[in-house]
């Protein structure tokens, strides 16, 4: 959380980009739900990462967009 935090301000990459940073925990755990194969430690350790930090991202980036929706809209009713 606290590197998503850092990266904001200097960083954040594209919603595109943190969208598919989702996708290896989701394909993950799907193909370890549905067939034998379970993933190794390294592999969760991985995927677990590029998920929370691409989660928080997409987090924050809502909490800039709700802010900056506000600030306009209390800007129009301030006139």
């Amino acid at each position: 959380m606290l590197i998503a935090l850092l990266t904001c301000f200097f960083a954040m990459p594209p919603i595109w980009v943190l969208l598919v940073m989702l996708v290896p925990l989701i394909i993950d755990g799907t193909v370890q739900r549905f067939t034998s194969y379970e993933s190794g430690n390294i592999r969760r350790v991985i995927t677990g990462l590029l998920f929370g930090y691409a989660l928080m991202g997409l987090i924050i980036l809502s909490f800039k967009a709700v802010y900056g929706f506000g600030w306009q809209l209390g800007l129009k009713l301030k006139k």
